[in-house]
């Protein structure tokens, strides 16, 4: 796990530890998963100039496929 720094759409900067990243062809979109203060977060995002910007504008269905991703990684992990 990995200390990095986050930035949102808004140009807000974010302390987080990084987990694992996740592309979805369904949304064609990328995902990051991510701790604040220990809480797990998970959010689209986009590279730009280097920094991960992310938009944590998720649709329910995105949230219900990320959980399922976060749960099959957390599994490996705990294997």
């Amino acid at each position: 796990m990995n200390n990095m720094i986050l930035e949102d759409v808004e140009g807000n900067k974010i302390k987080a530890t990084f987990l694992f990243t996740h592309f979805d062809y369904y949304f064609s979109k990328n995902y990051i998963v991510y701790l604040v203060d220990n809480d797990l977060l998970a959010s689209s995002y986009e590279i730009v100039d280097d920094k991960y910007i992310i938009n944590n504008d998720l649709t329910s269905a995105e949230y219900d496929m990320i959980d399922k991703v976060i749960e099959e990684k957390m599994g490996e992990e705990n294997e």
